[in-house]
């Protein structure tokens, strides 16, 4: 038994870590670094509208959801064609790159079956970094959105909440169970997942493109 809160006494911990290789993913690709937490969706994100919450690391996309969290992965790929052969013949191997060069996005979703619609998601510990967007949705500006180290699914199932902290390298997440809940209601479904396994460090394990994800359990 571990206490992680005054209000309720917590049943399990329980968590997941992702982290993310990328054995072929080309290095000149843009390299998204972490947003320095969650940051809260106030209108500026058109992907994904009914996301309260997104984060980045890496080439790795996540928006979180009532019902789910999307993943998004994002890769660029050489693929030579005639333009870019036309170029690399001429002598101009920059360019024949830049023009052989293809991004692909992979999306796969971890699902929260069964959660209460009346599930709030909150940010937590808010950090320093305020942040402005400008787009053409709001030319105005959106100006100094807030961003948390961590995030809780307040009651995403009854007297279950559900917490995610990112600590530099792995987003992590554990349930805070209190009294009266039933741990059988936590049922969690991953979509667009096609290889998930065990590896030989005990670890699961999936590929999506070029990336490479372990969960440690």
């Amino acid at each position: 038994m571990k206490n992680l809160c005054l209000s309720a006494i917590v049943l399990l911990f329980w968590g997941l870590t992702l982290s993310m290789a990328q054995p072929s993913v080309n290095p000149e690709q843009t390299n998204y670094t972490a947003q320095s937490g969650f940051v809260a969706n106030l209108g500026q994100s058109e992907m994904l509208q009914d996301h309260l919450f997104s984060w980045k690391h890496n080439n790795v996309f996540a928006y979180f959801m009532k019902d789910r969290i999307v993943f998004l992965t994002q890769e660029i790929r050489h693929e030579e064609n005639p333009q870019s052969a036309e170029a690399k013949a001429k002598g101009d191997e920059n360019r024949a790159k830049r023009l052989a060069a293809k991004t692909y996005v992979s999306r796969f979703d971890l699902v929260f079956e069964n959660a209460l619609s009346a599930v709030e998601i909150q940010g937590e510990d808010e950090n320093s970094v305020q942040m402005d967007f400008y787009y053409a949705h709001c030319p105005e500006g959106l100006l100094k959105v807030p961003s948390f180290n961590n995030i809780r699914y307040k009651n995403i199932w009854q007297n279950i909440d559900l917490v995610f902290t990112f600590d530099g390298t792995s987003l992590k997440y554990f349930f805070e169970v209190a009294p009266g809940a039933n741990i059988h209601d936590i049922v969690l479904r991953w979509d667009g997942v096609e290889n998930l396994e065990l590896n030989d460090k005990g670890e699961l394990q999936f590929n999506l493109g070029a990336f490479t994800f372990y969960g440690h359990l």
